[in-house]
């Protein structure tokens, strides 16, 4: 169940100058019976400085806004029942029984993001060059996480709220109308994005969080790739080989249990991008669109045995 409050008002001003304003007041039964509700108020102001005397005469400009917010935002995509104690059916010595499955936390509650964005619009020549430029920051704060716990526990995780996360970013959108004729029209769109993200605090004296393959830990990005590095192949046998503490240092080895494990990257793109072009011929149109993305790691798990 989700149980949300809100109110938002706003204000414009010769229709050139905007303010705007909301406050939400969310709970969730997902999260524990101790915090299930979380405020989150949000700002933005807004200027068209192309209404303004000293460029509506502009040959250059068509339109022109700056605009920036201040929001922030609960997160609680985390599946349902993560905070509850559960219990499954087990056989013990040939009878039905209850055994734990997860181990509950009251105190589990909403992941929150606090961003700061700061924009500009613009149109030029008449608006056949329109788009949006955006810079983004972004600190998240009590992250949903299932956390590892030692074997001795009697489970294998628990569901928490822990660190905090930073991530900025730039984001540009560009749409061009590059021939437009009675019966012919030819439009480009493109967009490019950024993000950088860093962990910036765990618990436990910032301990590193490991889970299988991946690491949590400060000053490097989440969920970041944590295995022994590979080294190639041993040209003798045919064997793989692997550095024994990451740089090659040590030089390398056969056998994986020796070589330590290192950060080789993580899954998550420096850059985003993608060009649509459209061209229209009286009744006929024909599209098409490239996407990419550049930067991040991806692991190739059946290569082990390629």
């Amino acid at each position: 169940n989700f149980l949300s409050y809100f109110v938002r008002a706003q204000y414009i001003l010769n229709d050139k100058y905007f303010v705007k304003g909301s406050v939400r007041r969310d709970g969730s039964s997902r999260f524990g019976s101790n915090r299930r509700f979380g405020t989150f108020p949000a700002g933005s102001i807004g200027w068209i400085v192309s209404e303004e005397d000293f460029l509506k005469s502009s040959n250059s400009f068509s339109f022109l806004k700056l605009r920036a917010s201040y929001g922030v935002l609960g997160n609680s995509e985390i599946g349902n029942f993560p905070s509850r104690f559960l219990f499954g059916g087990v056989s013990y010595n040939q009878r039905p029984g209850l055994a734990p499955t997860q181990p509950g936390n009251n105190d589990l509650t909403w992941e929150t993001s606090k961003q700061f964005d700061i924009g500009i619009e613009f149109g030029i020549l008449d608006s056949k060059i329109s788009g949006e430029l955006d810079f983004y920051s972004k600190n998240t704060d009590g992250l949903l996480f299932s956390v590892p716990l030692p074997g001795s526990s009697g489970a294998a995780d628990i569901n928490r709220n822990i660190g905090n996360l930073k991530s900025n970013g730039i984001e540009l959108t560009l749409q061009t109308e590059n021939i437009t004729t009675e019966n012919f029209t030819w439009t480009t769109s493109l967009n490019l994005a950024t993000n950088q993200n860093e962990i910036s605090a765990l618990p436990n004296d910032n301990s590193d969080i490991i889970s299988g393959r991946n690491i949590n830990r400060v000053e490097e990005s989440i969920s970041s790739f944590y295995m022994p590095q590979y080294a190639g192949v041993d040209p003798n046998t045919g064997d793989a080989l692997y550095y024994i503490n990451g740089d090659g240092g040590e030089g390398i080895t056969t056998n994986v249990n020796e070589a330590e494990r290192v950060i080789l990257g993580n899954p998550f793109p420096d850059l985003t991008g993608g060009i649509t072009n459209e061209f229209t011929y009286k009744e006929f149109s024909l599209n098409f669109t490239f996407m990419g993305e550049r930067g991040a790691r991806i692991y190739n798990s059946a290569g082990r045995f390629q």
